[in-house]
């Protein structure tokens, strides 16, 4: 017997991988906007915006990451991919 549960489930029509922006129609939505600031926040920090971030300052953008609001696996996962924005934010244009 299917579950009910998967048929109500609707796929976002921006995110399909792990790193949102690996998804083009994500990428030209936000290009489309024509912004030089981001703001990400995620389900889990090494996850969620450990990648787009990366990938978004490789674009020429500046980011703001919104620690406060994401979590990761684990208290010391979570506070490991935060010291690892921090690092990021000294070499470059993203603030934590």
């Amino acid at each position: 017997m299917k579950s009910r549960t998967r048929s109500r489930i609707r796929k976002s029509p921006f995110c399909t991988t792990s790193n949102a922006w690996k998804d083009e129609n994500l990428v030209a939505h936000v290009n489309a906007v024509s912004k030089n600031r981001l703001v990400i926040a995620g389900r889990r920090t090494s996850v969620c915006c450990s990648g787009p971030v990366i990938s978004v300052l490789m674009q020429g953008f500046e980011v703001y990451v919104v620690t406060g609001v994401c979590g990761d696996c684990s208290p010391e996962a979570h506070e490991l991919a935060n010291q690892y924005l921090t690092l990021l934010s000294r070499m470059s244009r993203l603030r934590v």
